[in-house]
């Protein structure tokens, strides 16, 4: 009963309790991979991912911008809050396939001041990630199309591979990108999976999931 997972008290479950109910209620985690090989990523402004960070004058002054880890992942220190893609006290290096995007997220104003990093993507070999993108999102997310045809392509996968069950894991992936396009804080749903694809078994090199501050019109990293 996937509705049943909204409605509950996550506040006054641990992530064991969390993950329990998720399973007796879900079943199972479903995995929608794709490879950096896809030509999608050649869309991507040149590979580029930005990161953005608002800084005090103050400390600006005191940073050394040489230091690339004072731009790349935050210290689980500072992590003190649940975020769309990081549990409470887990660090994870969040990005945008653009820059205004990018500064969206760490919600800009007028006189702010801070960094924004451009990043290259440069594996030695493809990387794997999960697409947590549902269909609704605007057509002119760069991803729109790519997710038109996925849907496509799982729906068959689902028909042959998993039988009777193909239904319910046609509703439980679009469960699960409606979480990460809609979930509010304290994202207890969204930081789970995301914690699960992340460092899971199944472990993904990153995901991808819509930017709710750019209204879903670009992604996140």
């Amino acid at each position: 009963d996937l509705q049943s997972l909204t409605k509950l008290d996550f506040e006054n479950l641990s992530f064991e309790e969390l993950q329990k109910a998720y399973f007796e209620n879900a079943k199972i985690l479903p995995y929608v991979i794709g490879n950096t090989s896809h030509t999608i990523f050649s869309k991507n402004e040149n590979n580029h991912f930005y990161r953005a960070r608002l800084q005090k004058r103050s400390e600006m002054q005191k940073e050394d911008s040489t230091l690339i880890q004072n731009f790349s992942f935050p210290p689980s220190s500072s992590c003190n809050k649940n975020g769309r893609a990081n549990l409470k006290n887990t660090s994870v290096f969040y990005c945008s396939n653009t820059a205004p995007s990018a500064l969206n997220e760490v919600d800009i104003e007028n006189g702010s001041e801070g960094f924004l990093g451009v990043w290259e993507l440069n594996p030695n070999s493809n990387l794997i990630f999960n697409l947590l993108i549902s269909n609704k999102v605007p057509n002119n997310n760069m991803w729109s199309e790519y997710i038109k045809e996925a849907d496509l392509n799982y729906k068959r996968f689902y028909k042959i591979s998993e039988g009777n069950l193909s239904n319910h894991m046609d509703s439980l992936r679009n469960f699960i990108n409606d979480i990460f396009m809609k979930e509010q804080e304290p994202y207890w749903l969204s930081s789970f999976l995301s914690n699960r694809y992340l460092y899971g078994n199944d472990n993904s090199d990153f995901i991808v999931y819509p930017s709710a501050k750019s209204n879903h019109n670009y992604v996140n990293y």
